[in-house]
């Protein structure tokens, strides 16, 4: 089993749940994704988008990823720091 553990990504369904906060803090879209951001301490600084972690998805779904068994991949741009 080869499993994707996406992070923060703002799809469809984000962007209405972060309008809804934003108007409950009579703040912006983009104010609130910068404390969840910071909150979260994303190392790139920035929620993913949906082709970040889709890139992963076609790989794995690939020929090149045929010998990959038992693996889990973060795609969460460094909010699980990893040595």
């Amino acid at each position: 089993m080869v499993c994707v553990l996406p992070g923060f990504v703002v799809t469809d369904g984000t962007t209405a749940h972060l309008q809804h906060m934003a108007d409950q803090q009579g703040v912006t879209t983009a104010e609130i994704t910068r404390q969840i951001v910071d909150h979260l301490q994303v190392s790139m600084g920035r929620p993913g988008d949906p082709e970040d972690v889709a890139e992963m998805i076609v790989f794995l779904a690939s020929g090149r990823a045929k010998w990959l068994t038992g693996a889990q991949f973060r795609v969460d741009g460094g909010i699980i720091p990893t040595v």
